[in-house]
């Protein structure tokens, strides 16, 4: 991204608060004119792509408010990169969740919400919600059933 615009990559570091994220040290550079363009035009794309992503990221949003609007407490089942997804992008529901479930404690990040082992949860007191990769979402879905999940108390963004 740095190569594309007018910045480029001073250094590179994990973050000494959270050892799963890392940081970028940028510094504006000069550009010939012809570098300019092809910068400006890939500034429009990159632009246009952000849109997008908000635009999709509000509609899961307005989505997920509206299908736990009357669910009692809301869970977000996992505490990784969904998590942090979306309470930048769809605030409105993550406002909402009352905790975070997770497998195991390892590894989870910290979102200011309490984090609860699933088996200190009761099934179906509430609505929970999947914070997991579209390619694990099936078998995160057979371990809640397992644990007493009903189908129509689990939520994801394509449902």
């Amino acid at each position: 991204m740095a190569s594309e615009t007018e910045l480029t990559l001073e250094a590179e570091f994990i973050s000494p608060w959270d050892p799963l994220s890392h940081c970028y040290l940028v510094k504006k550079r000069t550009l010939s004119k012809k570098s300019k363009l092809r910068t400006r035009l890939g500034f429009e794309k990159a632009l246009d792509t952000r849109i997008d992503l908000i635009k999709f990221w509000d509609s899961v949003d307005r989505s997920l408010t509206e299908k736990t609007k009357e669910s009692g407490p809301v869970y977000l089942f996992g505490a990784g990169e969904y998590a942090q997804i979306l309470s930048c992008y769809a605030a409105n529901t993550f406002k909402k969740i009352d905790k975070i479930i997770v497998t195991v404690k390892n590894g989870a990040r910290d979102f200011e919400k309490p984090i609860y082992l699933l088996d200190e949860v009761s099934a179906n007191e509430g609505t929970i919600v999947l914070g997991v990769r579209p390619e694990i979402e099936d078998n995160i879905k057979e371990i809640l059933v397992k644990k007493g999940w009903r189908l129509e108390n689990i939520i994801t963004v394509s449902n």
